[in-house]
Order: C-alpha cells, then sequence, then structure tokens
C-alpha cells in the first residue's frame, strides 16, 4: 500500500515529510505538473477498491463546470450520474473487466455531463496499478483527456462525407432523369438530401424580379421530412425586402446563410414555421444569382460547418442546371449527329433490328453479311434459334454482351463473333442494338493452340508412363541385386571381397533411390503423387530424419545440428512428403559439404493462417560448395544440377529438388535457396499443416 499513497500523495497533494526547501520546489513541479495537464485536457485519476473512492487529479473536474469540493468524496455511483444514460454499460462493463482481471487496459470513450447540462467526451485510459496477495484489486489509475473537440471534428466529417455520397447519388439521379420523371428526380434528390444532412425541411426557390422592380423569389419544390407537420407551408413567393431584408444581396455574393433564426429581422418569418435553424445555400447558375436552397431544423440549433456549406451550393447547381435541361439540347443534338458518324465509320458491325428487321446498320455490317435496310436479320445466323435465345437472354438480364456467335455470310463461309446485344428504343419502338467483332482469326489461332496442347499433353502422358514403367522394370532387378548382394555379405569373403561387395552396394543404394527418384518425377508430373492426411509428431520425425544421416555425416566429419522453435507438438498432414523433402535437401546438403556441417532449422511463419492451420518455415543450411547465380536459375528444373560435373563427382539424376518443389508445393508451400559460390548454400522452404487436438 505504499506504493499506492506514494501514488496518491504526488498527484493530489504537496504534502510529504520532505525539507523545506525540498518541499517548495515538490510544491511548484507538482502545480507546474497540474497546469501543463490543465492546459492539455489530461487529467490523472485513481479508483481506491477497499474505500470506493474515486479521485481525480485537481481542477480536471473545473473542466466541467463542478468545484473541487462539490463532487467530494466521488464514488462509482455519483461518477454513473454524470455519464451519458447511452455510455453507462459500456463504460461499466470495460471497468468491471478491468477490475476483474480479464482486460489489462481500460480504454473507453464516455461523454460526462457538465454542471451546466450540456455533455464533454473524455478518452479514460486506466489499468490495474495494485493488487493484494491473492490477486484481488486493490488500487485502479490511469489517465483522462478531454477530446470534445476531436469527437466534434470527427462528427463534421462523418456529416461532410454523409453529404458527398448523398451529392454523388443526386448527380447520378439527375443526369439520368428525363422529362417525364424529373419531378420525381427531385423529389428523390430531396430525400436523399435531407436524409443525409439529419434535416426536416428542403425548400428550392428561384429568383425573379417582380412587377415594382424589386427582388422576388418563388418555391419551386419542397420536401418535409414525415415526422414534421406540414401544417405551416412556406407562401409560394415572397420578396426579399419584406420577408427577408439581408440575404438577396448575401447570397448575390455567393454567401450562405446559417443560424438566421436567431437575427432578430427573421424570426417572425421563421418561427411560425417550426424552424430553430437554417441554412440557405446559394445557387449560382452560369454565374449568376439563380435562388437558393434552404435546409430547415425543426429540432435542435444546427451548425453547418464550411465543407458541408461547400456540399450544398454544389448540390444547388447541380439542381438548377437539370431544371435548366433544354438549354443543354443543342449540345445533346451536337452529340447524337457525332454518335451517328461514329455509327456509320465503326470498324466493328453495327445494325439496329426492329421485330427481326435491319432498321440501321453500317457499310461494315454489310460488307461482313451482305444485308441491307429492310432485309430481315435471322437468315445470317448458322444457328436459326440462336437470335430467340438471346432475345430471351436480354429480356431477362436486359443485356446480352460478349456473346460467341456464329454468322453465315453471303459467299456461305462462316465468320465467328463476338456479339453484344441491347435493347433500345428506334424511332418510337422497342429495337436490338448489335454490335459484332469479327473474331475468325482469334478462332483459328485458339483451335490451333488447343491441338498443340493435346498434343503436349498427350506427349507428357506418354513420357510419364515410359518412366513409370521403366523405373517398375528397372527396381525388380536392382532390387535382386541389392538382396543379393546382402546374402553375399553374409557368408565368409575375403577382405578385398567385402570391399568389392561394400562398393557395389553403396553403388546399387545410390542407384536405387535414383530410380525412385525418376518413379516419384514422373508421378508428379502426371498429378498422382499420393496424398496423406495424418497426424504426426514433428520433432519424432525430423529425429528420425537426423538418424538416417548420422553415420554418412560422421565419415564425412560434419557436425548435423537442429534447431527447432516450440511448435505444436502434434501435426497433421503428410510426414511421407515433408520427410521426402527434408531427405533429399539434407541428403544434397551433406553431399556438397566437405568441411563444416549441417543445420537443420524450422520456424512458425508469418502468415494469415486460421487458428486451426499453422505455416512453418524451414531452412537446411550447409557451409559447402555453394552456387553461382546461374546456377540457381536452373536448379529446380528436372534432370539439372548446380554444376555439370556434380553427377561424375557427387552423383544423382538431378530430379531431387523437382520433385521436393512439387512436394513442396502439394502442401502449400514454396521452396527458395540462397548461396554464395564457396561459402555454402541455405534451401529455405515453407509448408501449412494442420494443428493436432
Amino acid at each position: 500500500m505504499q506504493h499506492t499513497d506514494n501514488l496518491e500523495n504526488g498527484l493530489f497533494s504537496s504534502n510529504g515529510s520532505f525539507p523545506a526547501g525540498d518541499q517548495l520546489l515538490l510544491h511548484a513541479e507538482h502545480e507546474l505538473m497540474g497546469r501543463i495537464l490543465q492546459w492539455g485536457g489530461i487529467g490523472v485519476w485513481t479508483w481506491n477498491a477497499t474505500t470506493g473512492e474515486l479521485r481525480f487529479t485537481h481542477g480536471f473536474m473545473q473542466r466541467c463546470g463542478y468545484d473541487e469540493e462539490e463532487l467530494v468524496p466521488m464514488t462509482l455511483e455519483k461518477w454513473k450520474e454524470l455519464l451519458h444514460p447511452e455510455d453507462i454499460a459500456i463504460v461499466f462493463s470495460a471497468f468491471q473487466a478491468t477490475v476483474d482481471g480479464q482486460e489489462r487496459d481500460y480504454k473507453v470513450r464516455q461523454r460526462v455531463r457538465t454542471k451546466s447540462g450540456q455533455y464533454v467526451t473524455f478518452y479514460t485510459l486506466g489499468r490495474v496499478m495494485e493488487r493484494d496477495a491473492e490477486g484481488k484489486t486493490l488500487l485502479v489509475g490511469g489517465f483522462v483527456q478531454d477530446v470534445t473537440q476531436l469527437v466534434e471534428a470527427e462528427t463534421d466529417i462523418q456529416r461532410r462525407d454523409h453529404l458527398l455520397a448523398a451529392a454523388n447519388e443526386v448527380a447520378g439521379l439527375l443526369l439520368r432523369a428525363t422529362v417525364k420523371d424529373f419531378d420525381m428526380t427531385i423529389w428523390r434528390v430531396l430525400h436523399l438530401l435531407g436524409s443525409a444532412a439529419k434535416v426536416d425541411r428542403i425548400h428550392v426557390w428561384k429568383n425573379y424580379t417582380g412587377s415594382d422592380g424589386r427582388p422576388h423569389a418563388t418555391l419551386m419544390y419542397e420536401w418535409l421530412e414525415g415526422a414534421v407537420p406540414a401544417h405551416s407551408q412556406w407562401a409560394s413567393n415572397i420578396a426579399y425586402d419584406k420577408t427577408f431584408p439581408t440575404w438577396h444581396a448575401t447570397l448575390s455574393e455567393g454567401q450562405c446563410i446559417s443560424h438566421v433564426v436567431h437575427l432578430k429581422s427573421d424570426q417572425t418569418d421563421l418561427s411560425p414555421k417550426g424552424i430553430v435553424s437554417i441554412l440557405a445555400a446559394p445557387i449560382l447558375y452560369n454565374g449568376k444569382p439563380w435562388g437558393f436552397i434552404g435546409f430547415g431544423d425543426c429540432h435542435q440549433d444546427r451548425a453547418w460547418s464550411e465543407a458541408e456549406k461547400g456540399v450544398l451550393k454544389a448540390v444547388g447547381v447541380l439542381i438548377a442546371t437539370a431544371i435548366h435541361r433544354h438549354e443543354i439540347m443543342a449540345a445533346l443534338e451536337a452529340e447524337r449527329i457525332m454518335l451517328s458518324q461514329m455509327f456509320e465509320t465503326s470498324p466493328v458491325s453495327l445494325a439496329i433490328t426492329t421485330n427481326g428487321i435491319v432498321q440501321r446498320c453500317n457499310r461494315r455490317f454489310t460488307d461482313d453479311f451482305g444485308i441491307g435496310i429492310g432485309q430481315p436479320a435471322l437468315t445470317s445466323y448458322v444457328s436459326p434459334t440462336l437470335r430467340n435465345e438471346i432475345v430471351e437472354e436480354m429480356c431477362r438480364k436486359g443485356h446480352v454482351i460478349g456473346r460467341n456467335v456464329q454468322f453465315q455470310k453471303e459467299d456461305g463461309s462462316i465468320l465467328d463473333s463476338l456479339a453484344t446485344y441491347l435493347p433500345i428504343v428506334y424511332e418510337g419502338s422497342p429495337s436490338i442494338l448489335c454490335w459484332s467483332v469479327d473474331i475468325s482469326e482469334l478462332k483459328e489461332t485458339e483451335k490451333a493452340l488447343m491441338a498443340a496442347k493435346d498434343l503436349a499433353e498427350e506427349a507428357t502422358r506418354i513420357k510419364g508412363e515410359f518412366l513409370s514403367r521403366m523405373s517398375h522394370e528397372l527396381l525388380t532387378p536392382m532390387n535382386a541385386i541389392v538382396g543379393m548382394v546382402h546374402l553375399c555379405n553374409q557368408t565368409e569373403l575375403t577382405e578385398q571381397q567385402r570391399d568389392y561387395l561394400t562398393t557395389v552396394q553403396t553403388a546399387s543404394s545410390d542407384l536405387l533411390g535414383m530410380i525412385h527418384n525418376v518413379l516419384d518425377f514422373s508421378k508428379a508430373d502426371m498429378g498422382k503423387l499420393d496424398a496423406e492426411e495424418v497426424p504426426f509428431n514433428l520433432r519424432n520425425l525430423l529425429e528420425e530424419v537426423f538418424d538416417a544421416f548420422e553415420s554418412k555425416a560422421k565419415e564425412k566429419n560434419l557436425s548435423l545440428n537442429m534447431e527447432l522453435e516450440r511448435i505444436c507438438g502434434v501435426l497433421k498432414g503428410s510426414p511421407i512428403r515433408l520427410g521426402q523433402v527434408l531427405n533429399n535437401l539434407i541428403d544434397n546438403a551433406i553431399k556438397f559439404t566437405e568441411h563444416g556441417g549441417v543445420t537443420v532449422s524450422v520456424r512458425q511463419g508469418d502468415s494469415n493462417e486460421s487458428t486451426d492451420h499453422i505455416r512453418l518455415r524451414f531452412s537446411v543450411q550447409d557451409t559447402g560448395i555453394g552456387m553461382t547465380t546461374e546456377q540457381k536459375a536452373a536448379l529446380f528444373k528436372p534432370f539439372s544440377q548446380g554444376d555439370t560435373s556434380s553427377t561424375r563427382k557427387h552423383g544423382g539424376t538431378g530430379l531431387g529438388l523437382a520433385i521436393s518443389k512439387n512436394l513442396i508445393e502439394s502442401m502449400g508451400g514454396s521452396i527458395g535457396v540462397s548461396s554464395t559460390p564457396g561459402e555454402g548454400s541455405t534451401f529455405q522452404f515453407t509448408a501449412v499443416f494442420g494443428q493436432g487436438k
């Protein structure tokens, strides 16, 4: 408890058994620290579990308008009374989790009621500072900071983003609007804006000059949120100088008007409408005042950010532009002429049909199919039923894109095409726009490639079967040779004869290993490697592999080391595949190393595997002859070795690494190598395994 007392005294008082000079210095430092914390909106707090008292640094609660003595003693129940009702559950749940030891840190945002009834937002960070011998919490402490301005800034950004999203959707709606559905589109636009801005009323006003020569505005569109009573409607026309005397000049300068309900001259006109606050955003069209769009809030005194004002001003321009769409008709007509020219001169076949009869087509279409305007398009299809299928699909999906279609040309030849169909209205009748690209040459190329692919696959199959058959044929006599040599070694032999037989036995074993490699390679090449998923112990597997190479390493006076991280003891996967890979890599490492040793390490890899799987990273490092960049490039290719002299000096087929690569990839991993000539090589590979229960 001594530590707790020092903490509380250091934070909340300056009393202590210090010499007078030191006590003054401590008091000055404490006062300075308190000012810094208070200036930064930061405070320190503790909660004593024994007394139940919650304490803050001097002056911190003054930010909420409370005197220091007003909330003393502070308890959790008192603190709960100051919290926003929506925050109580999460605040105390997080606090209890920290006290109980379920969570290490107490991190939470909480809104605290000030003495004036407003709320400020604190970010609180805490941790258990002391526990008794039984682990029971004695003291919790931490920091608290006023983040009200940050939260308000976040809220402003969210409101701005909502408005931006709505503005984007509004732009799309207005661009797609037609004359027939324009009023409904405007209503949808205002509904989107009202929902995004969270206001109760939106009005669109257009300026005009009255018969008296004064500026007036007429109400074009009005939207009311469903919960707002509509009994207080605006007048359809207003005179600026009578209703809002200051507005016309301000809006004409492109400036927004907000919080106008606080202007005495305007209160009379706004209050009867139930509006508490309003934003009027100017609408400028072609650089001239067109009118304004008003956003009214009937529930709160709303403050609008400059970013929101900018978005709403832009939306006003969009609405004014849409209303003036008739001014764009000339440009649309020019665009129609341009599209018509593109239609006629396009290198792609284009045609418009109505009830199967060609109504319009370009020159390329006529050249390709020999069909002109007024002729049936059905006769050009190789399959007469295909067009009906395309029409049915187009009715279901609204379009048919990139459909392979065969057409018959005028000379009887077949044209392979990639065709797209789109329903349109042409001259008042439902029609189909079709454009097609001639892919006949691509089809021929595709057929040639498919034939070449089939030949290559057949050659691979034949090669695999040959290798497999030959390997099996060779295994029988080789097994016999190995067996006979073994039996012969059991008889009485001279020393020279035994040396000869030992040489034969070694060569036979190497040759038998080569045959097995060829057999495995042929299986991998044909995708017939045996797969298994069984539980196994990784350490036991590594020890078995090491036992197999122990004598071989001793013969060359090499060290054989294992580095194994603490990994789940039981894995689920293919121990045979993993063992074969490790055998190949360790055998190569010993084979090409004359001095030093070989080190095998296993670590858990960095990955996003699921909780029931684990990715392991294996490394086989030697101090052997090493390799050049050119040698490494061909290392994992079948029948390839780092040095052409390797076969003569060390033996081997050059298949071991190719087989290992296939096995590793079948285990969801990859393999790589780093090497320096004369300094050794390091082979690294990864594999994914299930975690055993």
